[in-house]
């Protein structure tokens, strides 16, 4: 845990690359599929595995289901950060229902999403820990999610203008 702790403390969430995203935030860099990468840089030993891995993250997902060491190591910190993220997340919304990760990613990490260190993430957040272990943290698994939300709220906006 000395890498999430350290990282949870700095500007920076998972390393230099991250920090230095052109216009956004460190987090949302770190946390998409683009950050794979960084995370895998910012991994001690790494560079023999990088040169290995095509710098995408399917391919660094592909390579942490199969066992890969430095793979999975930084599919592991990506866990970590996006539910340190979703963290801050449920706190700013105050989101007592509960917190969602959903879209292409989460349903392909799920059993690094799984990990206690992932949910320990999630709440690590003094003095706050007590509300956050009462806010629940969840997978959504259908990849469709968003577009059944948009078409819904499509058929809505044309029920209500006839």
């Amino acid at each position: 845990m000395p890498i999430l702790r350290r990282v949870t403390r700095s500007r920076s969430p998972c390393c230099s690359t991250c920090s230095r995203a052109p216009g956004g935030s460190p987090w949302k860099t770190c946390c998409r599929g683009a950050g794979w990468s960084a995370s895998i840089a910012s991994l001690p030993g790494s560079r023999t595995s990088r040169r290995r891995l095509v710098r995408e993250a399917p391919a660094i997902g592909a390579a942490a289901r199969a066992g890969e060491r430095h793979a999975s190591e930084a599919v592991d910190l990506f866990a970590r950060l996006l539910a340190s993220a979703a963290g801050n997340l449920a706190l700013t919304a105050l989101a007592r229902g509960g917190v969602y990760l959903s879209g292409g990613i989460a349903p392909r990490i799920l059993p690094f999403l799984r990990q206690p260190s992932v949910l320990a993430a999630f709440r690590d957040k003094p003095p706050m820990r007590d509300l956050l272990e009462a806010i629940p943290l969840s997978v959504v698994l259908d990849e469709q999610l968003g577009l059944i939300g948009a078409a819904r709220a499509a058929l809505q906006l044309v029920q209500e203008s006839q």
